[in-house]
């Protein structure tokens, strides 16, 4: 059989008839995929699969999955990671029955919608769970969905309300990571923390860190946020010009403007040029540019 002896598969992309391509790879033990949003793809048959990361293809992506069942795993998974597959909360329950799933890793838009309530299914063997970058409101969980839980991960879940206060009683629950969460979220992952302190129990670390990354991915991700970022990008691109020549992009020609892909449309200047300076109409001083935007790139 052909690629039988093959263990890693990287950045491949399930077309039309993904059941028919898996068969090729029986053995294969490490898959990173691509995939379509409106297909089903069956990877139960790769029976050695221990790592899969799914993306949902952009130019594909719908809204959310139509069909039950549109990606079936095998049982012999170890890691999930999935991003961008835009998958309703209800389809958890198929990843909630591996019973070898070690590591789980939802990243941005892996599944869509306000509620997750993971219900009384168990994660058998999941000890580490990552949540980043999902419109996720309301989490209901208990000790019962993650019985072997060691570390929760929350990046950027500007949504979420609070984590699931029944964690508390995860006797195995060692590490909680937040980052670019609301308050509310801190509060109730110290409140957990508190309890089980209560109960005699002074393992868990609260680990809350506030970055600049997760600031800009709030401010991408709110309405009207490509108006910002064309803004954004525009003034980097006059201040990279200021700097680099001294010569303002409002004194670019229009010809020169629309080859920068920029707005033709500008206020007329007043400055006056001279290499590496700009010069006010008062001609009072000279000044060099040095916009705070760019502070720390190197050219």
């Amino acid at each position: 059989m052909p690629f039988e002896n093959l263990q890693t598969i990287s950045s491949a992309v399930l077309g039309h008839e993904p059941t028919s391509w898996v068969n090729y790879f029986p053995g294969v033990k490490k898959l990173s995929c691509s995939v379509y949003g409106d297909r089903r793809y069956d990877l139960k048959s790769l029976t050695f699969l221990e790592i899969l990361k799914i993306i949902g293809m952009k130019s594909k992506v719908i809204p959310r999955f139509k069909k039950k069942s549109m990606i079936r795993f095998p049982a012999s998974l170890t890691k999930l990671t999935l991003k961008g597959c835009h998958l309703p909360w209800s389809h958890m329950s198929y990843i909630q029955s591996l019973p070898n799933l070690e590591v789980l890793k939802l990243l941005t838009d892996a599944f869509v919608g306000p509620q997750w309530d993971a219900g009384e299914e168990p994660f058998q063997q999941l000890k580490f769970l990552k949540l980043s970058c999902l419109d996720i409101q309301q989490w209901e969980a208990s000790s019962i969905s993650f019985p072997c839980l060691k570390q929760l991960v929350l990046f950027c879940c500007f949504s979420l309300e609070r984590i699931p206060f029944d964690m508390t009683y995860i006797p195995t629950l060692e590490d909680i990571q937040i980052e670019g969460c609301s308050n509310s979220v801190i509060v109730s992952a110290y409140d957990i923390q508190e309890e089980q302190q209560a109960d005699g129990n002074y393992d868990l670390k609260i680990r809350v860190k506030r970055s600049r990354s997760s600031s800009l991915i709030r401010w991408l991700r709110a309405p009207g946020s490509s108006t910002k970022l064309y803004k954004l990008i525009y003034d980097i691109y006059e201040s990279m010009m200021r700097v680099r020549t001294g010569i303002s992009i409002n004194l670019l020609t229009p010809h020169e403007l629309q080859t920068l892909g920029l707005p033709i449309n500008r206020p007329p200047a007043h400055h006056h040029i001279r290499r590496g300076r700009i010069r006010n109409d008062d001609r009072s001083k000279y000044h060099p540019i040095k916009p705070k935007i760019l502070k720390g790139v190197r050219y």
